[in-house]
């Protein structure tokens, strides 16, 4: 699904296991806000992205809300924002700043109570470029840390929060 407005998936399933190729996402997101609830689930096959939230041109900045959705697949933010919120669980890795092709770009994202991010072993969390990551709670099975784009000379400047009721 490419999105490129306002979006509501509300108890639906978008199952990508089966997509051809590789690199897919079974969920763009480039503009607008979106909401992702009440028992939605979203599956990729493997090393394929689940969805993102990704600046396109000119458009505006896209938004996306999760809660009471399970996420299978890597998640990518680049010039978007994403919250998770109660009952939302990402079982996979979410890359902050950076898109499959290289590219180095900002993003924020916001875990908030309830919210899960199962990546054990590897990178829940992988931080690349200028961005902001806050985390005000939730469960967080795995590594956070900050990543190196592959452009030589590319500026690195993080913000990562975390409270004190974060579990890790």
């Amino acid at each position: 699904v490419q999105n490129y407005s306002g979006l509501t998936l509300s108890g639906v399933t978008l199952d990508g296991s089966n997509l051809e190729g590789s690199g897919r996402y079974v969920l763009s997101n480039n503009q607008g806000t979106s909401y992702i609830k009440e028992n939605s689930e979203i599956i990729a096959k493997s090393g394929d992205f689940a969805l993102d939230s990704c600046k396109y041109g000119n458009y505006t900045r896209p938004t996306v809300t999760v809660t009471d959705t399970k996420i299978t697949g890597k998640i990518e933010i680049t010039g978007g924002a994403l919250t998770l919120g109660n009952n939302a669980e990402v079982n996979g890795q979410i890359r902050v700043g950076e898109n499959k092709d290289g590219g180095a770009t900002g993003g924020t994202l916001t875990v908030n109570a309830g919210a899960k991010i199962n990546n054990p072993g590897n990178y829940a969390i992988a931080v690349f470029g200028k961005n902001t990551v806050t985390i005000n709670d939730g469960e967080i099975n795995g590594i956070i840390g900050r990543q190196y784009p592959s452009a030589v000379g590319a500026r690195h400047d993080e913000r990562c929060f975390l409270s004190t009721s974060t579990k890790m």
